[in-house]
């Protein structure tokens, strides 16, 4: 949940020599635009997105240039805190679409209280008072009609309401 950018580097820097990425000038442009466009920026607007410092960036911007920190390693292992936690419905949806590509062959664990992102993981890990109660994916544990059934119905009516009272 907690990130920061380095404020006195660009997000080029940021993406490269603040996190000890050395590579060729050329190809660190062309590699940190390709991981900004997998965390959700536009591909047209990548490379103008390069030269941007952080306080020219909104927080849910800001948000994504650190994910991109942690991808941009491609690394074996990645565990992420409410990676989406800051970003809206869309930009979540987007990053979690090219999640699914990204980690094909890594592990990825993701702690959230927004189940609807657990929708899209293999295995599901319930948690209660630190003690695992329910493992599996999310149609298993839908269909034991437990705790997480419990937690992610709950949230599900409340976008549900919202939806039918805006109407």
């Amino acid at each position: 949940q907690e990130y920061s950018l380095y404020p006195h580097r660009d997000v080029l820097g940021n993406l490269t020599d603040a996190i000890s990425l050395n590579l060729p000038a050329e190809f660190a442009k062309i590699k940190a635009a390709h991981i900004l466009e997998t965390v959700g920026f536009e591909k047209e607007k990548t490379m103008g997105m390069l030269n941007k410092w952080p306080d020219e960036l909104s927080g849910g911007e800001q948000h994504r240039v650190a994910l991109a920190q942690v991808l941009i390693k491609e690394p074996n292992i990645v565990i992420l805190d409410e990676p989406t936690a800051s970003l809206d419905p869309m930009a979540e949806q987007e990053i979690f679409n090219q999640f699914d590509r990204l980690r094909a062959d890594k592990t990825t664990i993701f702690v959230s209280h927004r189940l609807s992102s657990a929708t899209v993981a293999s295995k599901i890990a319930v948690l209660e008072y630190g003690k695992l109660i329910e493992e599996g994916d999310h149609r298993t544990l839908m269909a034991q009609r437990g705790r997480y059934y419990e937690l992610f119905s709950t949230q599900a009516k409340r976008y549900v309401t919202q939806n039918e009272e805006e109407q």
